[in-house]
């Protein structure tokens, strides 16, 4: 988590020193931020919330939730440090630096989409498990990966047609890429000493 939490700030700080953003996607930045709204809902949830914690007991063999307070923390910091490059794109570059219409439609359809199953969920339409409360919130762990699928292609192809990576931090993704690794690292190591103490 704290090499992650450490990912951001590399271009932030060089959006400082550059004034400018030319040259980081605007979408990619909004599909990050989007993603860590949904993951520090889950995240908050799994952590705070009695019912999803009792339900997530018993749809895993009465296991608790693996989410502890510096998970809430690097989701919280997450959002906060997607917010302010999108607001150094806003002060130093303006409308150069606005989302595509392909971005702002997948965002909205994700707020409708989620919402909609929300409203359903606490209206109690459908009687079925698969509208709960609990599986809301799990439904945002999958909104969070598709996003994470999803960022860094506009950037990729930003990249692409500029012909240059300036203005993008490499080191982001670097940071991002080890964290990815040691957080993969860290699940399988968990996930042997429980396989081993099971016996």
């Amino acid at each position: 988590d704290t090499v992650h939490v450490c990912s951001f700030y590399p271009q932030v700080i060089m959006n400082q020193q550059r004034q400018c953003t030319i040259g980081l996607s605007s979408d990619m930045i909004l599909y990050d931020c989007v993603g860590y709204i949904a993951l520090s809902m889950y995240s908050v949830c799994m952590y705070a919330d009695p019912y999803v914690r009792a339900q997530y007991r018993d749809t895993h063999g009465d296991n608790s939730p693996n989410v502890a307070i510096n998970d809430v923390f690097f989701a919280l910091n997450g959002i906060l440090l997607t917010l302010v490059p999108l607001l150094q794109m806003a002060y130093y570059d303006g409308a150069k630096q606005t989302p595509t219409r392909g971005c702002m439609y997948t965002v909205v359809s994700i707020a409708i989409i989620t919402t909609a199953y929300l409203i359903l969920v606490l209206t109690n339409v459908f009687d079925s498990e698969m509208f709960t409360f609990y599986y809301w919130v799990y439904s945002l762990a999958f909104v969070k990966l598709g996003v994470t699928i999803l960022k860094y292609i506009p950037q990729i192809y930003l990249n692409f047609l500029r012909r240059s990576t300036e203005g993008w931090n490499i080191t982001q993704i670097l940071l991002d890429l080890m964290g990815g690794l040691f957080s993969a690292l860290q699940l399988g190591g968990g996930m042997s000493s429980v396989h081993i103490t099971s016996y």
